[in-house]
């Protein structure tokens, strides 16, 4: 699915994300807003165009490092989530 740009699966009860999603090479705005996920997969650094990105209101407890290194991100939504602490490289 390289030529998908935009995904929004809000409200899906989603706990985990398929390994799959990685090769979406294209995508620029992805919408995993209220579910259940409690962790970011390693593999989101491959979503190299990714401009938008909502984890809000899900059960995270921690922001991965892995975000930091994503260059093309704009727009990042955490709210409604349980995260204590944000990963020094994301604050400089």
């Amino acid at each position: 699915m390289t030529w998908l740009k935009a995904l929004i699966l809000r409200q899906n009860r989603l706990s985990s994300l398929p390994i799959t999603l990685g090769s979406c090479s294209s995508l620029e705005k992805l919408d995993l807003s209220s579910n259940e996920l409690e962790s970011i997969p390693i593999w989101f650094y491959r979503l190299k165009k990714l401009k938008f990105l909502d984890l809000s209101f899900n059960s995270l407890l921690k922001i991965s490092p892995v975000i930091s290194q994503m260059e093309s991100i704009r727009s990042l939504k955490f709210s409604g989530n349980k995260i204590k602490e944000i990963p020094l490289p994301m604050v400089l």
